[in-house]
This record gives C-alpha cells, sequence and structure tokens, in this order.
C-alpha cells in the first residue's frame, strides 16, 4: 500500500552558508524501492532547482514537481522528490541543486520517505500558489493520469504560525526553524482512487499572512496480478457394486 513511512529532517535543519546547494544528511535510513520527497526553501528569489542526487548507490532525482515560487521577494520554495532503488542509509546525503537568484545565507528543508509508488515517471500533476490568506489553498490540478495517486501538498510562510492539515489530509511536519526568520514549513497526504483533480489546503488560526502552497502528485505501483495453476492431473474414480 502506498503512503508515507516516516520524516527524514524537518524544517528545524538549517545551514548558514552563501552556496547553491543544499546538501541534507537523511539521518535515518530508507527502504530499497522507497522515495524520498523533499519540500526545500532558500533564500533568494529568481531561483530554480537544477537537479537533486544522492549519495545512495542508484538513486534517481526528479525535479518536475513543481517550479520554484517566488515568495513575498525574499525566499524560493519549491517540491521534488528522489527514488531510492537500494535504500539509503543514515549517512548518505541527498543533495538539491539550484541555479539562479542572488547569493544567499539560510535555507529550511522537510525530507519525508513514502512507500508503494511507482518507480518509473511517478510525478504527475502539479498546482501551486503564493497569495495571501486566512486559510492556503495550492489551486487544483488538472485530471489526474490514474485513479490510484498520492497526492502531497507543501506549505511555506514566514509567520509563525502553527498549521493544520486541510480536510482529509493527515499532516505530518509543521515545524519552525530553531534558528532562522521564524518560517514555518509543513507536509500534508492523502491516497486517492479517482482521477478528479485535486487541491492541498491547510489551516491555521485565521488571521491573514502570505504563503505559497504547492500540491503534487504521484502515480501508485501497479499490483502485480497473482496467477494460479489450475490441477490437471485426474483423481482416479472407484466403481463400488
Amino acid at each position: 500500500m502506498a503512503g508515507f513511512v516516516k520524516l527524514l529532517t524537518d524544517a528545524s535543519r538549517i545551514q548558514v552558508a552563501s552556496q547553491a546547494t543544499q546538501v541534507i544528511t537523511t539521518g535515518a535510513s530508507v527502504a530499497a524501492g522507497n522515495h524520498v520527497m523533499i519540500l526545500s526553501q532558500r533564500s533568494t528569489t529568481g531561483c530554480t532547482i537544477t537537479g537533486v542526487t544522492s549519495t545512495g548507490s542508484g538513486t534517481v532525482g526528479s525535479v518536475v514537481e513543481s517550479s520554484a515560487l517566488d515568495f513575498i521577494t525574499t525566499y524560493s520554495v519549491c517540491i521534488c522528490s528522489i527514488y531510492c532503488p537500494n535504500g539509503l542509509s543514515n549517512t548518505d546525503t541527498i543533495a538539491v541543486a539550484w541555479s539562479g537568484g542572488a547569493a544567499f545565507d539560510f535555507w529550511t528543508a522537510i525530507l519525508a520517505e513514502y512507500t508503494g509508488l511507482a518507480t518509473a515517471s511517478w510525478a504527475d500533476k502539479i498546482a501551486q500558489q503564493t497569495t495571501f490568506g486566512t486559510s492556503a489553498d495550492s489551486g487544483s490540478t488538472a485530471t489526474l493520469s490514474q485513479a490510484d495517486e498520492l497526492v502531497f501538498g507543501g506549505f511555506m510562510a514566514n509567520s509563525g504560525k502553527t498549521i493544520a492539515a486541510g480536510s482529509g489530509y493527515n499532516l505530518h511536519a509543521s515545524q519552525l526553524d530553531d534558528a532562522g526568520p521564524g518560517i514555518t514549513l509543513a507536509i500534508e497526504d492523502k491516497v486517492v482512487a479517482v482521477t478528479t483533480a485535486v487541491n492541498a489546503t491547510f489551516a491555521w488560526d485565521a488571521t491573514g499572512i502570505s504563503y505559497a502552497a504547492f500540491v503534487s502528485t504521484y502515480k501508485v505501483a501497479a499490483v502485480a496480478a497473482t496467477s494460479y495453476a489450475i490441477p490437471t492431473t485426474r483423481v482416479p474414480s472407484v466403481m463400488i457394486t
């Protein structure tokens, strides 16, 4: 069954350095065949993620989930992922490469492990927006490519709010930086069994704030059909007289 396994690292992990690649130690092992979803933020605008790599053998990165949103003229934030066919150890690192933008002095990220997803072309539909409101909405995706998909929502604000999941979603992280400028990152998910367009929503105390919200969907792996052999040997008959 597809779904969330565990958090690997969360928004309390901060790097203070003017460099364009975020190198994150997993801190926990990732099982072979699983994926890692990444909500990544850096403190400059006008940049994009160009690649996701790992020290784990055979990993395949995907950056098609979302383009980086410029958020209140100060930040860029993006969702990406990586497939780990051979798993990762707790000392392996994941590197998120950015291009463009000015030099920056901090970044934050949430990494989470997921299971049961397709191993090729797993990312499907996206929607995203940054605006001002009393609750967050990513906007709606296009119609999904298949009925069984994981829906992953991401949120960022620099308001210091405690974030709650949207209706029907499970919240797995909502945490402030412990040394930065009060940035809040949050992730949530659900699994759907229809191709209807989806959106991600988040809630807080209903005061107005500026935010960035994302939704990205991922194809669930097809379940192999089970075949059964039909016996062909005849059972001898016995006539009783």
